[in-house]
């Protein structure tokens, strides 16, 4: 009986440090895998950047050449229904200081800031208008003239070309978030833990139930033979 319960016992911890060693097989492998497709979306990457390098240099020259051309220079006009207001600072709470009327042309000292105010010109010193709103959006649009139609189909088709880029590397971010999250799939709940012992118990019982029904007969002989003698 002892013998069995410890041939039983050594051929459980042997399944258990197979599984710990399948566990640490799957972890390595998994790591591989991870580093395997971190290095490809990486060159993948790597790759367009050099082509959205050269777009974003051609979309540069394509304004440049437009804007060289046109009888209109650093013209803006409002975009934004029913008005927008021009402050005395660079900053979204400045002190207000004219209205701007939808259609109302302005006209800027000098290309916008980073963050999209342009100073305007024949104002006082200190008038500043904001172009693009986080989230009213365009607020005053480069005026053209005669060429407006053509300069916002331009505008667009390099807005267009920048959102697909942005896109682009967004999807690209996103594939290594998932790929940081892959993981080995997960071990036994503790319902299928007490299932493989309720297993394992009976795999046990079976093994030990002919030794128990020996022993019975062995007990009943016994009892037999006192009987006997008696």
């Amino acid at each position: 009986m002892e013998q069995a319960r410890r041939k039983w016992s050594n051929r459980k911890q042997r399944l258990k440090g197979e599984r710990a060693d399948e566990e640490g097989t799957l972890r390595e492998l998994l790591e591989k895998d991870k580093r395997r497709e971190y290095e490809r979306i990486e060159k993948e990457m790597e790759g367009l950047r050099s082509t959205f390098e050269y777009q974003v240099t051609a979309e540069k020259k394509w304004m440049d050449e437009f804007k060289r051309d046109s009888k209109h220079r650093n013209e803006w006009i409002c975009v934004f229904k029913p008005a927008m207001v021009a402050r005395g600072k660079p900053v979204e709470d400045g002190p207000a200081l004219k209205r701007i009327m939808l259609d109302e042309v302005v006209k800027a000292k000098g290309e916008p800031t980073e963050d999209n105010w342009i100073q305007l010109e024949g104002q006082p010193a200190t008038t500043w208008a904001l172009t693009w709103h986080q989230k009213h959006g365009r607020l005053l649009q480069q005026w053209h003239g005669m060429e407006q139609n053509k300069f916002k189909e331009l505008q667009t088709r390099v807005e267009e070309r920048r959102n697909t880029r942005n896109q682009t590397f967004v999807d690209y971010r996103r594939k290594k978030n998932e790929i940081e999250q892959w993981s080995i799939p997960p071990g036994p709940t503790q319902e299928e833990l007490y299932e493989i012992e309720d297993e394992e118990g009976e795999q046990l019982s079976a093994i030990v139930e002919p030794m128990m029904k020996e022993i019975r007969e062995h007990k009943r002989r016994l009892r037999e033979l006192r009987q006997r003698r008696l």
